[in-house]
């Protein structure tokens, strides 16, 4: 599933909260951490996680997961 939304937060913001929520919550490995995409695995599934800038400066994550729909709307109400 394919899940997008805007968001207030810088990208090392998001990251953190990625970051803590995925993995040290969650224990998913984090498998890619390379400019604004950040990647985990584990539970049989995954999480990809893409941070941009729209022109009109508005913050987007779009998030892709397999078997973690739940947790992946759950960390976009943090974010």
């Amino acid at each position: 599933m394919v899940y997008e939304t805007t968001t207030k937060l810088n990208w090392e913001k998001v990251k953190k909260k990625a970051i803590d929520h995925f993995g040290k919550e969650l224990g998913l490995t984090e498998v890619k951490n390379e400019g604004t995409c950040l990647d985990f695995e584990g539970g049989g599934g995954f999480v990809n996680i893409y941070f941009c800038i729209q022109e009109n400066d508005e913050k987007k994550v779009e998030l892709t997961t397999r078997e973690w729909d739940r947790q992946v709307k759950s960390f976009m109400g943090k974010i």
